[in-house]
């Protein structure tokens, strides 16, 4: 039978009720999610546990006949470690290579397995004693009110192996993931294992069961267990709805994160008071004496440290919450309330313009915003600073603008916006808008509008940022409206077709196709006619010549298989940087592409070229990425094979670089001699990270589908191709592919340390090992890992370089480096004998 749980049914209730509204926000919220809803369903089975606790301890009957009883005896909490494994394996996104990404694929099909033998189990040993007769001892084995408390032993274990793998996950996640995911993570074991352990302890250690059998033992351990139970819906609500950590879609107001923050803080700082209470309230009877002789004065002391702490430190963690979620909204009221009257004064489209971007920049803290205002002329909005192509008012998108009197959200995903023509939509992408705020005329006409991108916070811009922005843009549409009578009265004339209303050119570069010689590949504004350069033809160009008034586009340096990379000009750094276009995405996926291309640009290394940011133009998106002017090691290769020596240092450089790829959860996925570039100064980096991918996107995919062909380009030796996996992320070059992702294997690490052996096998012997003169006998001899041995090759190569490309390119996944870093320190040891032996 059960042992005593002496906890009153309130408890039990309060348990289920906040594990099941957490449930229910995460199943009804995260439909889009998958992640979400099995720890949804992960809650539902552990508020489970306290259900028939509760019903025991309310009707005082410790066995419910009838149904109810029998649906008691299923046990739902069984499954509970199996669907937190689902979660497990998803979450949180990127990091997990190899082996260790078949460690869900094994614990989910056993604690599945192990939740159908309790709950079997459990079901008919409750049926045996509704009917009256005893549990037999090959039941009671695994019964939950067994007193060997192997059931629960069962749950524990794989419950805490599932946490236990989240925990070492989380150090991989993508890298701008990191805080949020470990405040999530944190709430969620820190609330489990205390439970866990003392539930365990129970249950193996005899003399810690009759310690805690006590009632004040129990007593003292039931507070610390419950508190720190119902402390995980509290933590994980935080997460997803304050830290977005799982994509639950509600609309929830800055106020109920605010007040969610601040009453999780005055629950933490009550918790030594709640405590102090059960204790005095337990020894109410007892003497002063017996209270400072018993456990009570322990706990007091405890309390009382804990108290301290929190009057030290409660104050300050008050104020955080504070700065957190109103300081930036104290700030913006401020600055945008000052703005309204500026805006007034101002005496130039380009002054107005200025004003509008910068301050309500530092408001609301934005990665884009834009100025449009109406040209009379041509019935269409232009931005005064040229960098955005113009929008007529009479498309379906300005006329959805000027509708309304409340800023429009930008969520491609909705119906309204997917009804939009196409070239409406590619001009939402383009800008990268997340918001669109009309600004009105005195006749109550659109005269001009703001668009305004992402916050840097990744927050959504809240019902009092709107409000403010309405309040801006009233005040700023009647300056515009003053400064356009201004403008056409004193011109005269309304200006030309051509010019915006302060006299810029609404159809320039920005807007058009820049013509590039096909022979000298430099970029001109003008498409046609001949070269400004050499004098040949000249043809359309994928790109302007000056992108959204950033770049300048000026010659064209590199073409493969689906990408071209021109050399360009940041206009307002003066930086030389290269601008490459990417394959066409759809609207959603070039949103993306802009977020994941601001979390590459985090990544910071000597031996990385920089990620500047992507632009789309047209709805082609381009990697914006650092020049290197000192050219490829293709360049290098054409001259002829390098030197061992360099081909090791230029090695070890490149494999540093991608250790801290890959600990940032990204892989290069198409390293080869084009990819890796040169500073001035003879510094190696790799080179376009546009065909990176997250792990995690790819790890979440259930659709893999193997290697598809893309865009053949013929080479010296015979055939180049680039391969996709079906969800248009480039795996890389077939020349370069690993065994693995030739069979069609998900992408790991291995990927890129088998193309830079490859590489490295290349720059010393001239030539490429595997490439074959058609493309599928390329593919045999990479499955087969036919690669020959390196001093066949190159007679009097270093015998340890030989036998280190015999291991890193050989079949026997075992006998190759086994990481980045691995892959490094083998090359240092060759680097010393090279040394010793000059």
């Amino acid at each position: 039978m059960s042992r005593p749980r002496p906890f009153p049914a309130w408890i039990y209730l309060a348990s289920i009720a906040a594990f099941g509204e957490c449930a229910t926000l995460l199943i009804g919220g995260g439909r889009s999610d998958a992640r979400a809803a099995w720890l949804g369903l992960h809650y539902l089975a552990f508020a489970s546990v306290f259900s028939d606790r509760f019903l025991i301890r309310l009707t005082g009957v410790e066995w419910i006949g009838g149904l109810p009883g029998l649906l008691a005896a299923l046990r739902p909490d069984a499954f509970g470690p199996a669907l937190l494994w689902l979660f497990a394996r998803e979450f949180p996104e990127g990091g997990t290579f190899g082996a260790a990404r078949r460690i869900p694929s094994a614990m989910i099909p056993l604690a599945a397995g192990a939740g159908l033998v309790l709950s079997a189990t459990s079901a008919a040993s409750g049926v045996l004693r509704m009917q009256g007769f005893a549990v037999p001892p090959s039941l009671e084995l695994l019964d939950p009110q067994s007193p060997r408390d192997l059931y629960w032993t069962t749950l524990i274990v794989l419950t805490v192996s599932a946490l236990l793998f989240i925990v070492w996950k989380a150090r991989f996640a993508v890298v701008n993931e990191r805080r949020r995911v470990g405040v999530f993570v944190a709430g969620l074991v820190a609330g489990s294992l205390p439970a866990m352990v003392i539930t365990q302890l129970e249950a193996l250690v005899p003399a810690f069961r009759e310690r805690i059998a006590q009632p004040d033992a129990r007593w003292l351990s039931g507070i610390v267990m419950y508190s720190m139970l119902l402390s995980i819906p509290l933590t994980t609500t935080y997460a997803v709805i304050v830290d977005q950590v799982l994509d639950v879609r509600l609309v929830v107001r800055n106020a109920l994160q605010y007040g969610l923050a601040r009453y999780s803080a005055v629950a933490l700082l009550s918790v030594p008071l709640f405590v102090a209470g059960a204790v005095v309230y337990r020894y109410r009877e007892s003497t002063l004496s017996e209270l400072m002789t018993g456990n009570g004065i322990s706990v007091l002391a405890v309390v009382a440290i804990a108290a301290a702490v929190g009057a030290r430190y409660g104050p300050r963690l008050f104020s955080t919450i504070d700065r957190r979620f109103f300081r930036e909204q104290y700030d913006a009221r401020r600055i945008l309330s000052d703005l309204i009257p500026r805006s007034g004064r101002a005496r130039s489209m380009d002054e107005l313009a200025a004003l509008l971007t910068a301050e309500v920049d530092h408001a609301l803290h934005v990665h884009s915003i834009a100025l449009f205002a109406i040209n009379p002329p041509d019935n269409s909005l232009v931005a005064p600073d040229g960098r955005m192509r113009p929008l007529r008012r009479d498309t379906p998108l300005a006329v959805l603008v000027g509708g309304r009197t409340d800023p429009l959200q930008i969520d491609l995903r909705d119906a309204a916006l997917r009804r939009l023509p196409e070239s409406d939509r590619l001009w939402l992408v383009d800008g990268g808008f997340r918001l669109l705020v009309p600004l009105m005329a005195s006749d109550g006409g659109v005269i001009g509008m703001l668009g305004l991108g992402e916050k840097r916070s990744d927050l959504p811009f809240s019902v009092e940022d709107r409000r403010l922005l309405c309040d801006v843009a009233a005040s700023a549409g009647l300056a515009l409206e003053n400064l356009l009578a201004r403008t056409f009265s004193a011109a005269g004339a309304a200006p030309s077709p051509t010019t915006s209303p302060h006299g810029r050119r609404t159809r320039d570069e920005t807007d058009e196709a820049a013509g590039e010689c096909m022979q000298c590949g430099a970029v001109q504004r003008a498409s046609e006619g001949p070269c400004e350069t050499c004098g040949a033809d000249v043809c359309r160009a994928p790109v302007p010549h000056v992108l959204h008034g950033k770049f300048r586009v000026e010659r064209r340096v590199g073409v493969g298989g689906m990408a071209v990379v021109y050399r360009g000009l940041d206009l307002v750094l003066n930086r030389a940087v290269a601008i490459k276009t990417l394959p066409r995405l759809s609207h959603e996926d070039a949103a993306r592409l802009r977020r994941e291309a601001r979390a590459m640009a985090a990544l910071s290394h000597p031996n990385l070229a920089l990620v500047f940011g992507a632009e789309t133009w047209r709805g082609t998106p381009l990697l914006i990425v650092e020049y290197l002017e000192a050219g490829t090691l293709a360049d290098r290769l054409r001259r002829g094979p390098l030197p061992v020596a360099e081909v090791t240092n230029l090695g070890m450089a490149l494999a540093d670089g991608l250790t801290r790829v890959h600990n940032a959860g990204l892989l290069h996925r198409d390293i080869k001699p084009s990819n890796i570039g040169f500073t001035a100064d003879g510094v190696p980096k790799l080179l376009d990270f546009g065909v990176a991918k997250i792990v995690a996107r790819s790890q979440s995919s259930d659709s893999f589908s193997g290697p598809s062909i893309v865009a053949p380009t013929a080479t010296a030796g015979g055939v180049s191709v680039t391969v996709t996996d079906g969800l248009r992320y480039v795996l890389g070059t077939a020349t370069y592919l690993s065994p693995e992702a030739v069979r069609g294997t998900p992408p790991d690490p291995s990927v890129d340390l088998w193309a830079l052996a490859l590489v490295m096998y290349e720059s010393i012997t001239g030539r490429n090992p595997v490439e074959r003169p058609s493309l599928f006998d390329t593919f045999d001899c990479i499955a087969r890992a036919e690669i020959p041995d390196l001093r066949s090759a190159v007679p009097g190569c270093s015998a340890a370089m030989g036998a280190f490309l015999a291991d890193a390119l050989a079949l026997d996944r075992m006998r190759r480096p086994s990481s980045a870093r691995d892959f490094r320190a083998r090359l240092e040891r060759i680097s010393t004998d090279l040394r010793a032996a000059v």
